[in-house]
C-alpha cells in the first residue's frame, strides 16, 4: 500500500507489489512445480485524508491497477486486477460515478476488470446487490470517452531509493511519502 508498506509514488508501489507477488509465484512453483499461478497483486493507496486507509475510489487507484495489468501482460503473466471500485460506505451517486470512471478507464486502455468492481463498497467486504445491478447497467452504457483525463506518471527515481532505504519498514515517514502527500494520488 503506497505510503504504508511501499513508497508513495507509482513506480515504487508497483515495484513492491510486483516483487511480493513474484515471490509468491516462485514459492508456489517450488512447492508444486507447474502449478498455474495468476498475478493478483493489488496495489493500493493509503489516503492520509481518511486515516491512511486505502482509498479505492481514486482515479489513481484504477490507474495503478491498469499499469500493473500492463506490466504483467508485457511479462506474459496472467493478471487479475481491480478497477471501478469505490471508497463509499453505501451505494451513493459518488459510488456509481467511481464505478463508471474505473470501468471507462479500463475500456480506454484496453484492460478488463476481474475482481471487486461491481458490487463492493469501501472495505471490499461490503456487498450490495443494488450496486451490482447499477454497475452492470453502467458497464453496458459506458465508452472510453467517459474516462476521466489522467496524467500518465513519470518514473520517479526516488521510488527505488526509498525501497533500498526502507526495505520492509513502514513508509509513512519516508521522505518520498511526505514529499508527495497532496501532490499525487489525490483524485
Amino acid at each position: 500500500m503506497a505510503g504504508i508498506s511501499a513508497p508513495y509514488c507509482y513506480n515504487g508501489v508497483l515495484a513492491m507489489t510486483h516483487a511480493e507477488v513474484l515471490f509468491g509465484i516462485c514459492a508456489a512453483q517450488l512447492l508444486n512445480p507447474g502449478v498455474t499461478c495468476v498475478h493478483a497483486g493489488f496495489p493500493t493507496i493509503a489516503d492520509p485524508r481518511i486515516e491512511y486507509n486505502p482509498n479505492y475510489g481514486l482515479t489513481s487507484h484504477n490507474l495503478l491497477n491498469i499499469l500493473m495489468s500492463h506490466l504483467n501482460l508485457i511479462l506474459d503473466i496472467p493478471t487479475f486486477q481491480s478497477a471501478g471500485t469505490t471508497n463509499e460506505e453505501h451505494p451513493t451517486p459518488k459510488a456509481y460515478d467511481d464505478a463508471k470512471k474505473g470501468q471507462a478507464l479500463c475500456l480506454k486502455y484496453g484492460f478488463h476488470m476481474i475482481r471487486h468492481p461491481f458490487s463492493f463498497l469501501r472495505y471490499l467486504i461490503d456487498f450490495s446487490l443494488e450496486k451490482l445491478e447499477k454497475s452492470i447497467a453502467i458497464a453496458e452504457k459506458i465508452s472510453p470517452d467517459d474516462a476521466p483525463e489522467v496524467e500518465m506518471p513519470i518514473y520517479d527515481e526516488r521510488g527505488m531509493e526509498s525501497i533500498k532505504q526502507n526495505r520492509l519498514r513502514m513508509y509513512m515517514d519516508d521522505p518520498l511519502t511526505t514529499a508527495n502527500l497532496g501532490k499525487i494520488f489525490v483524485t
